[in-house]
């Protein structure tokens, strides 16, 4: 039976200095129409917990998870640049990638 590996990408294997933040605020802002005026909250969460969490304590009702799923894809190609100038691997974590991508058992 494969081993299935999940990673917290950001402060696990990379660093991304508030970018990964602003994107989640720009894909807020995409369908509610409106810039997010209360923390984004990244810590531990998935992407639709995240999201889920900005709307309920903006007072608004989440929508259908395709049309966030689609600002959030749209909110992080844009901001590819600043990952790369701002953002880095953080120690091991190539290493960790190479050793499980390796392993024949593991699903990464």
């Amino acid at each position: 039976m494969p081993l299935i590996v999940l990673w917290d990408v950001d402060h696990t294997l990379i660093e991304n200095s508030g970018v990964s933040k602003e994107i989640y605020a720009a894909a807020f802002a995409k369908p509610s129409g409106r810039a997010a005026v209360e923390p984004v909250r990244t810590e531990g969460r998935t992407d639709r917990l995240i999201l889920a969490d900005l709307f309920r304590r903006h007072g608004l009702p989440e929508p259908h998870w395709e049309l966030i799923a689609e600002a959030l894809e749209t909110s992080g190609a844009e901001r590819e640049g600043a990952l790369a100038l701002r953002g880095w691997a953080l120690p091991g974590a190539r290493e960790a990638l190479t050793a499980i991508a390796a392993e024949p058992s593991m699903v990464s």
